[in-house]
């Protein structure tokens, strides 16, 4: 069987998304050929075909980007009437949807979608962003309907929102697998006392600069505290951060380690006091699934499916502001009772975010 996926970024920044295609995708290329097309340029730098774990990565050229979501990309529509068995998106609310829809129906194929939510709700947009993003796409809102299959990663507000498009409930799958169940082992290190965790990608939605700035606060309180970032540096962020730190004299208290191995990166949860996911919006959020399953108290703002993550506030503490980021750090670095009492619970949580107990349900629907 031959197997289209679509995925912009996929094999050139390290998102949710784009670890989610792939993994996947090298499921299903050990008994068919699956293809993921995505852009060939991005921030200046050109990327190449290449194929990993069986699965080719094909670099297509747009011919009008002004955003992630608004491209033109013609050749991709000439691309998918080569004919695949399948062919799928993952992430809504491109522009070049109706153009997949197009190319599934005059060839025959079966068109399945990944999809988070409503794009008109994701917080890093400004309302003029917003406004226009929900106007110019809401066509392709329509046309969802028209997948033969839809695997939903945010189970929160985006089923109900499929519902109301008219899509048929027989038509969702949901897909919120997140980590491998490794990660609910043992501790193998020590918690450090007052160590406060970040880890995803660095840059503006993820929302280190707002964590840094409440770290000025925590320090005045808990002078010990340490800030550790994990994660790679997204378009010269990190750098941008960096210098934050210095102006605000953090040095001291803040550090930044780049990206870990996964052995390293468990080590760290062990060793957090607490962990902090400061984004402005999330999709699933793995980092912080990878932290609860560690059995870690956790930090989160209320946005996307955070709150469906942390079992409204049971696994998790959930903020709703910046002005209230800082206190609920502090808290959970005194309080050793409600840390435990959260990550026993987030541990518990855990268990319904691992790769084993989805992906066989999710290959399923391929056959």
């Amino acid at each position: 069987m031959k197997i289209a996926f679509i995925s912009v970024y996929a094999g050139i920044i390290e998102g949710g998304v784009e670890r989610h295609t792939h993994r996947i995708a090298k499921e299903l290329a050990k008994k068919n050929e699956v293809t993921i097309f995505t852009v060939d340029k991005h921030k200046g730098k050109t990327y190449k075909n290449k194929t990993v774990d069986k699965v080719k990565y094909v670099r297509l050229p747009v011919s009008l980007d002004l955003s992630y979501r608004l491209k033109v990309w013609p050749a991709l529509y000439k691309e998918l009437l080569k004919g695949y068995d399948i062919i799928q998106g993952f992430g809504h609310g491109h522009l070049y949807f109706s153009k997949v829809i197009k190319a599934a129906k005059k060839t025959k194929a079966k068109l399945f979608y990944t999809i988070y939510g409503p794009v008109e709700k994701e917080s890093n947009y400004s309302n003029l962003e917003r406004i226009f993003i929900k106007v110019l796409l809401s066509g392709n809102d329509r046309k969802v309907v028209e997948c033969d299959k839809i695997f939903l990663r945010n189970p929160v507000f985006a089923k109900e929102w499929l519902m109301e498009l008219g899509v048929s409930s027989r038509k969702i799958v949901v897909d919120v697998g997140a980590i491998d169940k490794k990660y609910l082992g043992q501790k193998k290190v020590k918690e450090k006392e007052n160590t406060i965790l970040y880890n995803g990608r660095i840059d503006p939605q993820k929302g280190l600069q707002y964590l840094i700035d409440a770290m000025k606060e925590v320090i005045s309180h808990e002078p010990k505290a340490q800030l550790v970032v994990t994660g790679p540096d997204q378009d010269g962020f990190e750098r941008q951060m960096k210098e934050k730190v210095r102006k605000m004299g953090l040095v001291k208290n803040v550090k930044f380690l780049g990206k870990v191995t996964e052995e390293k990166l468990v080590k760290l949860f062990d060793q957090a006091t607490v962990f902090v996911l400061p984004s402005t919006y999330e999709g699933l959020g793995q980092s912080l699934i990878k932290a609860m399953a560690r059995g870690k108290g956790c930090i989160a703002f209320n946005t996307g499916s955070i709150p469906w993550v942390l079992d409204n506030g049971k696994c998790g503490v959930i903020v709703n502001d910046a002005g209230d980021f800082s206190d609920k750090i502090i808290e959970l670095l005194r309080y050793k009772k409600k840390r435990a009492s959260l990550g026993k619970k987030a541990k518990q949580r855990a268990k319904i975010f691992t790769h084993e107990q989805t992906l066989k349900k999710i290959i399923k629907e391929y056959k």
